[in-house]
C-alpha cells in the first residue's frame, strides 16, 4: 500500500487507478474498514487524498521541484510535454462516485477520533477537495464533513500545516450553505473562530 501511495502521485498512475473500478472498490474498503493496521490505513488514505486531488490545485513548491527536476535532467521545463494529462471531470467523478456516493467520509467520521494524527490531516485533504467542487459540499455535510473539520480545528495544533486546509473546507462549507443548518450538535457561531 505504501508504494502505491507513493505512485499515486504520478499522473499516469492516478488515471490507471481511477479508470480501474475493482481497485477504487478495494481501496473504498479498506478505507471504511477499522483495520488497527495503522500502515494500511494512512497509506489507503494517502492515496485516496491524492486520486482526489484537482489536477489545477498544484502548489508552488510542486512546481518548483518539477522545474528541478526537469533541470536535473537536462530538459527545458517549458518544452517538457507530458504523455498523460489529469483530466478535471475524471476527477470530480471519482470524487461523486467513489468518496460520496459510496460514503467513505461518514465511515471515517464514525473512526475519526481513533486514527493516527497523519491519517486525520489524510481526511482533512480529502475533505478539501470535495469542498473545491461546489456541488460535492452538500454531500459532504450530510456525511458530517464540517463535524470533522470542527473537530480537527479544536483539536490540532495551531502549527499543523493541514489546519489551514480545513479552515479553507470549513470557510467553503459555510459560504455555501445555511450555517444554521449544518450545525445541530454546537452552535454554528462556534465555526467564526477558525475562519
Amino acid at each position: 500500500i505504501e508504494g502505491l501511495a507513493y505512485l499515486s502521485l504520478k499522473v499516469s498512475v492516478k488515471n490507471r487507478i481511477r479508470s480501474n473500478g475493482d481497485i477504487c472498490l478495494r481501496l473504498v474498503d479498506a478505507a471504511k474498514s477499522s483495520t488497527k493496521n495503522t500502515s494500511i490505513k494512512f497509506g489507503t488514505l494517502v492515496i485516496l487524498a491524492n486520486l482526489s486531488t484537482s489536477p489545477n490545485d498544484v502548489s508552488q513548491e510542486q512546481t518548483s521541484m518539477h522545474n528541478l527536476k526537469m533541470y536535473a535532467e537536462m530538459k527545458n521545463p517549458g518544452d517538457e510535454k507530458e504523455q498523460e494529462k489529469e483530466d478535471e471531470a475524471d476527477v470530480v467523478a471519482f470524487n461523486r462516485d467513489y468518496i460520496l456516493d459510496l460514503e467513505i467520509i461518514s465511515s471515517l467520521k464514525v473512526q475519526f477520533k481513533n486514527l493516527s494524527q497523519g491519517s486525520r490531516s489524510q481526511i482533512i485533504r480529502i475533505i478539501y477537495n470535495l469542498t473545491k467542487e461546489v456541488d460535492c459540499i452538500s454531500g459532504c455535510i450530510k456525511q458530517g464533513g464540517s463535524a470533522i473539520l470542527v473537530e480537527f480545528l479544536v483539536n490540532s495544533l495551531s502549527t499543523d500545516p493541514f489546519k489551514l486546509l480545513a479552515s479553507r473546507s470549513l470557510a467553503k462549507i459555510l459560504v455555501n450553505t445555511d450555517p444554521k443548518l449544518i450545525f445541530n450538535k454546537f452552535s454554528h457561531l462556534n465555526a467564526i473562530h477558525f475562519l
